[in-house]
């Protein structure tokens, strides 16, 4: 019984960590290392800050972006998720929408939302322009966190 505070602690402790601490890409998985130009036509995984833009173009896929840090748009890449109701896929937005309607299921069916932590997976294009960066032929998106302050 003498551990329970302890416990309670510790508990505490990582449920605040994954509330605010910041996401830190696995090695390879920066924008930065993904966004080079020797990785043109290969297939790599990103990891960061699920988002969108106010503008976006959604026809079949959407283009979403993974960005590095939750508060600045850049660095991020743009990533094209196809829309539908399936897993690896984005629910279609309205025409006017806020960030919130952000709906991604990932690969096992967990719901992601605006500035939740991803890894996506798929064939990147890049030139090693950083605003031309782009994955598509997405194979794979994994739920990593949730971000609960916005």
């Amino acid at each position: 019984m003498r551990f329970r505070p302890v416990i309670l602690t510790l508990s505490a402790v990582l449920m605040l960590c994954s509330i605010a601490c910041k996401h830190q890409p696995a090695p390879g998985e920066s924008v930065a290392e993904v966004c080079q130009p020797g990785n043109h036509d290969k297939t790599v995984s990103v990891s960061g800050y699920l988002a969108t833009s106010s503008f976006i173009l959604c026809g079949e896929t959407c283009q979403l972006s993974i960005r590095q840090n939750k508060k600045d748009k850049d660095p991020h890449v743009t990533i094209n998720v196809r829309v539908g109701d399936g897993n690896d896929q984005v629910a279609k937005l309205a025409e006017s929408f806020k960030p919130g309607d952000l709906s991604v299921k990932d690969h096992q069916g967990a719901t992601l939302g605006y500035l939740d932590v991803a890894r996506v997976t798929g064939q990147v294009n890049s030139r090693g322009d950083a605003d031309t960066c782009q994955i598509s032929r997405i194979e794979k998106i994994e739920k990593l966190a949730t971000t609960w302050v916005r």
